[in-house]
């Protein structure tokens, strides 16, 4: 999900809010995609507010969203916010069997637009654990997620460090 703000201050009530992804408008629907506005007077100004939600933000709607109040003299204001989506993939809990196994690996994978910077594990002590990142995969165009993954490996298991 995605949600925005935008702001505008002035001495007079925009006659419309328009909200575009690159030179598209953005098309509500009042279910998956929701505008709503309010204004709030001022002592000596109007404070105007435009919201934006995508109940079902993805990769395809990631991109520089621009919000646009619409003055009757032409006299628009504009601002822009980028929004990105990243989902990290075996958000899992992993069985090892102590008397077989003293090490694990850990492996999650990442798909999003950008490369990841760092990756840590949680362990079922709730530390969390610096992990290995693999070389980022970029997307076959601009509306395919590329992928990266991360890596830890757990050593010295044994039937004392299960979490209880």
């Amino acid at each position: 999900e995605l949600s925005a703000r935008c702001v505008f201050e002035g001495d007079q009530v925009p006659s419309s809010v328009k909200w575009s992804k690159g030179e598209s408008d953005v098309v509500f629907d009042n279910v998956k995609k929701i505008q709503n506005t309010n204004t709030k007077q001022l002592d000596n100004s109007v404070k105007y507010f435009s919201n934006i939600t995508l109940k079902e933000f993805a990769f395809a709607d990631e991109g520089s969203y621009t919000c646009t109040f619409v003055f009757s003299d032409s006299n628009n204001v504009a601002a822009s916010v980028s929004a990105v989506s990243a989902a990290v993939t075996n958000d899992e809990c992993v069985f090892v069997d102590f008397k077989t196994e003293t090490s694990k690996a850990l492996t999650c994978t990442y798909t999003g637009a950008n490369k990841v910077t760092g990756v840590t594990f949680t362990m079922p002590d709730k530390t969390t654990k610096a992990g290995e990142l693999g070389t980022y995969a970029a997307g076959a165009n601009a509306a395919t997620p590329g992928t990266q993954t991360g890596s830890y490996t757990v050593t010295g298991i044994t039937k004392f460090s299960l979490c209880t």
